[in-house]
């Protein structure tokens, strides 16, 4: 097919100075724009910090039920929650009052076994059983309860129980637990004792034929059975069955791992959850019991039609109950957050309606005043029961009901009724996660230097620094207060693992975070940069509390009021104040404001004021800081400039994406066609025949509203949707306010809460409900003016803009299929096209129109017409949908000039796309899978920085028109966030993988948190937080063991104070069999220690029935406490899942490593990664190869590389040797520090210390690339962000022993953040003409810091040659195996450490000036030249564009800041020019009789140059620039010189 052979992006930047608020960071080059933010957090960690809870607060429920007072009584099975609650019909949580097992009366909050309450059951019945007298267990996991049903009018025959109201409760676990029943005085009358069970997983109570009280309950028996057991409660008799369990495809598999249970109404049909599908089975009588049907063929034929029938859900069924007026009707909660009504009639299984909506906000309408569409449900539902005419249901600790009569088509808006509780966090579990999800923000870290530390109200503060700053810690870093992470490059990435692990202890005093704050700013080690008045500095302080001491405001003594005034009046820097939890106190606030004032404003209510941010949730804390950060990053710069993106057509079209920044809106963008002439000119005139501009053709195909003259919509914007009704194809124009109900279902999928923007108090009105807000952004997306921009209050016209910035994503056009079919072997696609009939491909499609793509940040891939410049259409990917809600900055409303509104700007589709001819079973023109293969042209789009993921499209007929069009093929996303995976396939079902990422600190464990509640209930005790009574306290302080507790500490231990070898954790998990020890290779423990992590010995880790215990060679201690009869401080632990422990989901498609899809993907065709099918080349498969992308500051993503198959679409985003690699093809984060590995620690002295990822794009050699290939296949070369440069064998070739996926380092460049040698842009590469060897080609530097100076920096141009090319070797005396072996990370680690480095003289030629030629290496493997000298004359020259290798000579584009200790302005750019195999500086040779000067490259002009492309002998390329220069295009003749051809190049994306 037709394409681009080159294209590049750049900015050209006019500056003025104009406050902004933005979600995305300026662009490098830009002056001001290069000088980060420097923001300093400081969290509170106050005892009320981890004492305090969120909300209302409440576990995850497993199951619930209405007594018969009308109460509700909800049964937890969390590890340190568990128990019975009790909450009112008003939704009021009250007390349990009733009669012991010794006859007196207690009152208590939760329920659990024990002899204060009751665990003596008077009765007791089993299989052929039945007596008096029945103990319960009322330790471990049988003190948690899973079910509970209420029954009333129960009587058991042989029994005094007669006519009693019982609520039944099912213990979870451990043999000889049971199901037993309370009375209304909550004594045990009777216990229901399964034979031997390991675990009871459930029970249902129903009635027979007969009337008579059914009881069915299933579960595990040991060695891997399953049981199922029915009871006759009137009779007082049992039957249960059993059977071996291993295989899921029978019943006993399904009971083993069944999530939930049924009976229907006569008990002759059982039903049970299981892999997300109900299965369903017949009944039969054993010894008068009905139980269930247990051999292999027992399943009904609706079993399997409902599996098939009910695939339409889209979604895993997670819990379950049958109506109670009808057995046909089912109601579900699944895991796309919503609640079903199934009718399930005969064979058929159908979905009636679906109710609610994916938010973490609460439901605060009155009863019957929320539509069934709009109840938010917040998480996964762990419970859903029909009881006393209501469905209960629960989500992240809510509980909601509706009236289960009303939840009908008819009245279904009208049946929710209350919502009561909430999630169980402490105050400081939700600022961690808020920091963690902040600090991981590509858009928030890039555009600032973060730092962070803690504080509280004991001891001493800061004490000046230890260490290499930003490196090392305050001086005084003790439980009390450190400031952790200086503020640096690397402080984000290093704060993460450091929030985890923080302690807590004492008060909130004031005098704590600002003198940490006042003496860090005004030390020596400041990184307050008084030359450069551009700089903004932020000190945000976060607390939950009224300031015990310190604050001197409101009559308080204490410096913190003048401190924080002096920050911002000498320095400039502003305090904000961030008052965060639901509890703090009007007083509170008092200090909060006032403290607020001090620190941005002298006089309240003046216009530089900032007011305290209250937060009274994570979600909120999350948010708010968001938006914070986001107007500091804004603060730095306004402009208005282009940013081009030039490409080159081969036929003469020169292609520009222009963009705008737009200070409180999206930024404008555009392309502009110009004619490029033979010789090398450019037509500029937009009249020129044939040039056009993209936005004004855009603009011109969309409608505005009923008020706007502009009614002409031709644009067709669509999305795949999981709901057929608005099926895309047909007439690709599905996204519109009229599907809106329907998109809302991914606008909140990744946790974006809808924002209410247009409120009934807005300038230009509105309602309260997010509803407009939905609508709103669709219809913005479209063109019109949603957030008012021109504050005229009409939000339905056409806006004076529509087309969004093209930023990142490079353009490519592609026309009729043109791959090549002149083959010289049959290793090459060229072959394989010849004899799967690509001619007849071509012929049909020769005249399909030219079509040019390109991804903007409005969230769209838009395909345009290229001769005509018209949008054919604009492509929504599922998943970005869930960006849109940040669009939504409701601060803005009205605020904009005093009277317009504005919105966030925001990354959507900002990668790349590539397209190729792929033979493959596809699709039809009806989305169909087809019957056998055939070609397809098919285009993969990275989001680029709009996030993790990728969509693959068939573009085969790309024009809409008599029913053809694009077709949607797969779409894939990694939440990292939420440790989720999400992928789309054709027919719009989505499947959500979830993986394991877990992460712990020893404050965490069972044994810490039970330290933890005694101490809270010490504190109660004393009279509270603020009381100097320490009684209680000091009665409790001394550190117990296990062996000092009746059973173990963590289950009934009494101190605020733990000591022991043994902590258990419920909130980490393996993916490991039971009981069984877990390699040490699979767990990072470190403890902090002086603010640095040292590696931790253990002696053994295990799963223990889903709990994860690890023990320790000595005793570890967690003191919750601060007496003076107990100072052994706590052991500040952290215990991570390595980045090489299995996530617990299939490897084909694991792609929790993937980062931001920055990278480009190159598509080859590649040997079947099955052993057996290798050899013959009709097994062959079309694969995507890309670099993992930025994941920012997640340790185990973005390191990696992907290889995603192309032509299997009934698996679709199968990772290609996913199952022998475990997934992608790691590539290791090294570190200087060594890698702990278990109990041993790897020296790795040549490790880098910067967070490795893989945003490049891999330089990928075939047999159609190059001349000579031996193989099939593919030769990666791929350069990481911390200077490996790593080659990866795709081949089928076997020499050098060398295997599929085999990998080595290749060389490394010895980057880290002291050198400041980051890799951001991929190599060129060639075969030399003189040596006949192959050569890599690169440069270094912090595309992200490009106004960044340092004495040390040390940025390097390389050439790196491989002299075993065109094959594989291993090198550096080892072997690497595949991940999935346990000797991976050490073989990694020490490959890397021993690879050859660019400043080992043996290996390469330092050619640092040399004119000549005379210093060109001659055996070694390299050349370098140092764009720099290290120390006081340092120019701190970085590389900004990736090198273009032209007729032997490399061209590098070269950044160096602004002179002098200003830098807020603008640097200059040059052309660094030098030999392919000697490295020699032919720079000056670019000017007409310029003197040769090693030291020197070709200026170009003030600004930063991009990537060059080459159009004859003429280089071109684009220039950011200050705005006296307008002229953004750059072109020079090229040095003359020669080249050795190959067949395209490496980075062509299709043939």
């Amino acid at each position: 097919m037709k394409l681009i052979s080159k294209f590049f992006i750049l900015l050209f930047l006019v500056l003025n100075f104009n406050q902004s608020t933005n979600a995305k960071p300026l662009p490098p080059g830009s002056g001001e724009g290069d000088v980060p933010a420097n923001i300093l957090i400081l969290l509170d960690n106050s005892k009320s910090m981890v004492k305090s809870r969120i909300g209302e607060s409440l576990p995850k429920m497993d199951a619930m039920t209405i007594d018969g007072n009308g109460n509700r009584v909800l049964a937890a099975t969390d590890r340190n929650d568990y128990g019975l609650y009790l909450f009112n019909s008003s939704g009021e949580r009250i007390n349990f009052t009733g009669t012991n097992q010794s006859g007196g009366s207690y009152t208590i909050n939760r329920w659990r076994v024990n002899s204060s309450t009751d665990n003596r059951c008077d009765w007791y019945i089993g299989e052929g059983v039945k007596g008096e007298d029945q103990i319960l267990r009322s330790h471990g996991d049988a003190s948690k309860f899973r079910d509970v049903h209420y029954q009333a009018g129960v009587t058991v025959s042989g029994t005094n129980i007669n006519n009693e109201n019982l609520i039944f409760v099912s213990q979870s676990s451990g043999v000889y637990t049971a199901i037993f029943a309370l009375d209304d005085q909550y004594r045990c009358r009777l216990a229901i004792t399964p034979t031997r069970p390991e675990q009871i997983r459930g029970f249902d109570i129903s009635s027979n034929t007969d009337g008579d009280i059914i009881l069915a309950a299933y579960g595990r028996l040991r060695r891997g059975s399953a049981f199922q057991m029915t009871c006759n409660i009137n009779d007082g008799t049992c039957a249960q069955v059993g059977g071996y369990a291993k295989k899921r495809n029978h019943s006993w598999g399904r009971l083993y791992d069944g999530a939930r249970f049924r009976l229907n109404s006569d008990s002759t049909q059982m039903y049970v959850t299981d892999d997300g599908h109900i299965y369903n089975y017949a009944t039969r009588e054993v010894n008068g019991h009905r139980v269930i049907v247990g051999h292999s063929d027992g399943f009904r034929t609706k079993t399997e039609n409902h599996r098939r029938i009910c695939r339409g859900f889209n979604e895993r069924i997670l819990n379950f109950d049958i109506s109670s007026s009808s057995d046909d009707v089912f109601f579900v909660a699944t895991t796309n957050l919503r609640l079903k009504s199934i009718n399930w009639s005969g064979t058929n299984c159908s979905v009636t309606f679906t109710a609610g909506k994916n938010s973490t906000a609460k439901n605060t309408e009155s009863a019957g005043n929320l539509d069934a569409d709009d109840i938010r449900i917040a998480g996964d539902p762990t419970a859903l029961n029909i009881s006393g005419g209501r469905i209960l249901f629960s989500h992240a600790g809510y509980v909601d009901e509706l009236i289960e009569n009303s939840f009908t088509v008819a009245n279904k808006d009208s049946a929710w009724q209350i919502q009561y509780g909430g999630p169980a966090l402490t105050r400081m579990q939700g600022a961690k996660q808020a920091l963690t999800a902040i600090l991981t923000d590509t858009t928030l870290t890039s555009g600032a230097n973060f730092g962070f530390g803690y504080w509280n109200g004991a001891g001493r503060y800061y004490g000046g620094w230890q260490g290499n700053h930003p490196d090392g810690t305050s001086r005084i870093c003790d439980k009390n207060s450190c400031l952790m992470v200086g503020i640096g490059p690397e402080g984000a990435a290093r704060a993460v693992p450091l929030i985890q692990a923080l302690s807590f202890s004492s008060k909130t005093d004031a005098n704590a975070w600002s003198q940490l704050a006042h003496d860090y700013f005004f030390g020596p080690v400041s990184p307050h940069d008084p030359n450069s008045d551009c700089q903004l500095n932020f000190v945000i302080v976060i607390g939950d509390g009224m300031f015990t001491g310190g604050s001197g405001v409101l009559g308080q003594r204490g410096e913190a009021a003048g401190r924080i005034t002096r920050l911002r009046q000498q320095l400039g820097i502003k305090t904000l104040m961030v008052a965060y939890g639901d509890g703090i106190k009007a007083q509170g606030m008092e200090y909060f404001d006032a403290l607020a004032v001090k620190g941005s404003c002298d006089t309240a209510g003046s216009e530089d004021c900032e007011p305290t941010i209250v937060a009274e949730t994570p979600q909120e804390l999350k948010t708010k800081l968001q938006q914070k950060i986001r107007q500091i990053l804004a603060e730095r710069l306004a402009f208005t400039a282009p940013s081009i993106t030039a490409t080159i057509q081969q036929g003469g079209s020169l292609y520009q994406a222009q963009f705008s920044y737009e200070q409180f809106g999206e930024w404008k963008g555009t392309i502009l066609r110009k004619t490029l002439n033979a010789d090398g000119t450019v037509e500029h005139d937009p009249d020129s025949p044939g040039n056009w501009d993209a936005a004004e053709q855009v603009r011109a195909q969309s409608s505005g509203g009923p008020s706007d003259p502009s009614t002409n919509d031709s644009r067709n914007i669509w999305t795949p949707l999981p709901d057929l009704s608005a099926d895309y194809i047909g007439n690709w124009d599905n996204v519109s306010d009229t599907t809106a109900p329907i998109i809302e279902d991914e606008m909140t999928r990744l946790g974006f809460d809808l924002i209410n923007y247009h409120t009934s108090s807005s300038n230009c009105g509105g309602d309260d409900t997010t509803n407009d807000e939905r609508d709103g952004l669709l219809r913005f997306l479209a063109g019109q003016d949603f957030f008012d921009y021109d504050g005229d209050c009409d939000t339905t016209e056409l806006r004076e803009h529509v087309l969004g910035d093209i930023y990142h994503s490079q353009l490519i056009e592609i026309g009729a299929p043109n791959g090549n079919t002149q083959f010289t072997d049959n290793n090459q696609e060229a072959y394989f096209r010849s004899i799967k009939n690509y001619q007849s491909f071509r012929s049909i499609h020769q005249n399909r129109r030219n079509v040019l793509y390109a991804g903007s940040n409005s969230g769209l891939l838009h395909a345009f017409n290229a001769e005509t410049g018209d949008e054919e259409w604009a492509f929504l990917p599922p998943f970005l949908v869930g960006k849109l809600p940040s669009l939504i900055n409701a601060n803005l409303d009205g605020q904009v000039d005093g009277f317009k509104g504005g919105s966030n700007a925001i990354f959507g589709v900002d990668g790349s796309p590539v397209v190729h001819d792929v033979f493959m079973k596809g699709l039809t023109p009806e989305g169909e899978l087809e019957g056998s293969a055939s070609w397809h042209t098919i285009l993969f789009q990275p989001f680029g920085r709009g996030g993790s993921g990728f969509s693959v499209l068939d573009v085969t007929n790309p024009i809409v028109k008599d029913g053809l069009g694009p077709l949607h093929m797969f779409t894939v996303y990694n939440d990292y966030i939420n440790n989720n995976v999400f992928i789309m396939d054709h027919t719009g079902e989505i499947k959500r993988r979830e993986y394991i990422s877990s992460s712990s600190s020893l404050s965490s464990s069972q044994e810490a948190e039970r330290a933890q509640r005694n101490f809270n209930f010490a504190v109660d005790t004393d009279g509270g937080l603020n009381s100097d009574v320490t009684t209680q306290q000091d009665a409790i302080a001394v550190c117990q063991s296990n062996s000092d507790a009746t059973t173990n500490f963590r289950t009934d231990g009494t101190a605020s104070c733990y000591i022991g070898n043994t902590f258990t954790f419920d909130n980490i998990f393996f993916d490991t069999p039971n009981n069984q020890s877990i390699d040490q290779n699979m767990i990072n423990v470190s403890e902090l220690v002086e603010g640095e992590f040292v590696p931790v010995a253990f002696t053994d880790a295990r799963m223990v029935n889903g709990e994860f215990v690890i023990t320790f060679p000595e005793n570890k201690i967690h003191n919750a406490g601060s007496s003076v009869n107990e100072t052994r401080s706590t052991n500040n632990i952290f215990i991570q899942t390595s980045c090489t422990a299995s996530t617990g989901i299939d490897p084909n498609f694991d792609y929790s490593k993937l980062g931001e899809t920055w990278s480009k993907p190159r598509i080859a065709k590649l040997p079947s990664d099955i052993e057996g099918e290798r050899s013959d080349p009709a097994n062959d498969k079309y694969v995507a190869i890309m670099g993992a992308g930025m994941a920012n500051n997640n340790l185990c993503a973005g390191s990696a590389l992907f290889m995603v198959e192309l032509d299997n679409l009934e698996e679709p985003g199968k990772i290609y040797g996913g199952d022998q690699n475990g997934g992608p093809i790691t590539i290791i984060d090294t570190s200087p520090e060594g890698v702990p590995i278990g109990n041993d620690v790897i020296a790795t002295p040549n490790g880098s210390d910067i967070n490795n990822a893989v945003p490049t794009s891999p330089l990928v050699i075939t047999p159609d690339t190059a001349f000579g290939i031996p193989w099939r296949g593919a030769m990666v070369y791929i350069n990481d962000r911390e200077g490996k440069i790593t080659k990866i064998n795709l081949t089928d070739s076997t020499e050098n022993n060398a295997r599929l996926f085999d990998q080595t380092t290749l060389f490394r460049l010895n980057a880290n953040t002291t050198n400041q040698r980051y890799t951001f842009f991929s190599m060129d590469a060639g075969v030399g003409v003189t040596t006949k060897d192959f050569w890599l080609f690169g440069g270094t530097g912090d595309f992200n810091q490009l106004g960044a100076v340092n004495r040390n920096m040390d940025n390097i141009l390389y050439g790196i040659r491989d002299f075993d090319y065109p094959y594989f070797k291993h090198l550096n005396g080892v072997t690497i195996p595949s991940f999935t072996d346990q000797a991976f990370t050490s073989l990694a680690h020490q490959g890397a450490d021993n690879a050859r480095s660019i400043d080992d003289a043996n290996v390469c030629s330092d050619v640092t000036g040399d004119t000549n030629g005379n210093l060109c290496p001659e055996t070694e493997n390299a050349w370098v030249i140092h764009l720099d000298t290290q120390g006081e004359d340092n120019t701190h020259r970085k590389t900004s564009a990736p090198p273009t290798l032209f007729k032997g000579q490399v061209y590098f584009p070269v950044y160096e800041p602004p002179p002098g200790t200003n830098r807020c302005n603008i640097g200059n750019a040059y052309i660094c020019v030098a030999d392919d195999e000697c490295g020699t500086n032919n720079s000056h040779k670019l000017v007409k009789g310029a003197t040769a000067n090693g030291s020197n490259c070709t200026f170009v002009r003030k600004g930063v140059l991009s990537e060059l492309v080459i159009f004859g002998d003429k280089l071109f390329a684009n220039v950011a620039g200050p705005s006296e220069n307008p002229d953004t295009l750059y072109s020079v003749i090229a040095v003359p010189g020669e080249v050795l051809s190959n067949r395209g190049g490496w980075r062509d994306t299709g043939y």
